[in-house]
């Protein structure tokens, strides 16, 4: 058996669970064998996609004397590119950065905020956002956590999910 009988069903395969997770990763559909799927296939098929190019290198580089896939692939490019430039600062809760600004694992003063708003008490978020505990109480009820204490904290509720930190906090601190 060949590689080229294999290379192009396992990018198939692999491309299917990655748009598919990656779909459900989008509406917030998250379990840890979704996160999970689409982070390890999308390795998968990574190596599957540079096996498939290296099988096809001559039929590859002839697409860029043709027009319009040599405009898709500039254009890709150019998005790949986008996607590093720093674009405004929108830094969400927990340290991901959306254009900008601290990183996941750097400083910078938002990273810090974000950081102490997360493990601050939940009395502390209820004065921040001008509202009594008890009002802090029904919104993480009415968010589905219950048995919750003054002193936990959005990072403890959250169990270590940023994304579900950052509900907790922005639901916290909504009007």
């Amino acid at each position: 058996m060949t590689l080229r009988t294999w290379a192009t069903p396992l990018i198939t395969a692999t491309f299917v669970v990655t748009a598919v997770s990656g779909v459900m990763l989008f509406f917030h559909v998250r379990s840890s064998g979704i996160t999970f799927s689409h982070i390890w296939l999308g390795w998968a098929m990574l190596a599957a996609v540079a096996l498939h190019l290296w099988l096809n290198w001559r039929p590859f580089v002839l697409y860029f004397k043709r027009p319009i896939p040599a405009t898709i692939m500039a254009t890709g490019l150019v998005v790949l590119g986008l996607m590093f430039t720093p674009i405004g600062s929108n830094i969400g809760i927990g340290g991901e950065t959306h254009g900008g600004g601290a990183t996941a694992g750097g400083g910078g003063n938002s990273q810090k905020i974000a950081v102490a708003v997360g493990n601050a008490h939940l009395s502390t978020l209820a004065e921040l956002a001008g509202k009594s505990t008890d009002e802090v109480i029904a919104v993480l009820t009415a968010q589905g956590i219950t048995g919750v204490n003054l002193n936990d904290t959005a990072a403890s509720l959250s169990g270590g999910d940023r994304e579900r930190q950052n509900e907790i906090i922005m639901a916290v601190l909504a009007k």
